[in-house]
C-alpha cells in the first residue's frame, strides 16, 4: 500500500471524528445561546423591577430609609 493509500485510511478514519465534533459543536454553540437570551430576559426583568413608593433603587435593589430612630433591639422587636 503506497502513501496515497494509508493517507485514504487515515482520512477515511478521521473524517467521522471531525464530523462528530463538528456536531458536538453546534449542539455546545445552540445551548449558549439559548442561555445567553434567557439570561438577557432575566437582566432585563430585573431592569425594570420597580421599587414601592418612598423607596429607592439603586443597582437593581430597593432600599428604604426610615426617618424614624430606634435602638437595634427595638427595631427587631417592632419588625
Amino acid at each position: 500500500m503506497g502513501a496515497i493509500g494509508i493517507l485514504t485510511l487515515v482520512l477515511c478514519a478521521i473524517f467521522p471524528l471531525v464530523a462528530s465534533i463538528s456536531k458536538v459543536d453546534e449542539t455546545v454553540i445552540d445551548t449558549l445561546k439559548q442561555v445567553r437570551e434567557q439570561l438577557t430576559s432575566i437582566e432585563n426583568k430585573l431592569k425594570k423591577k420597580t421599587c414601592e413608593p418612598g423607596w429607592l433603587k439603586y443597582k437593581g435593589s430597593c432600599y428604604f430609609f426610615s426617618k424614624n430612630s430606634k435602638t437595634w433591639i427595638n427595631a427587631e422587636v417592632n419588625t
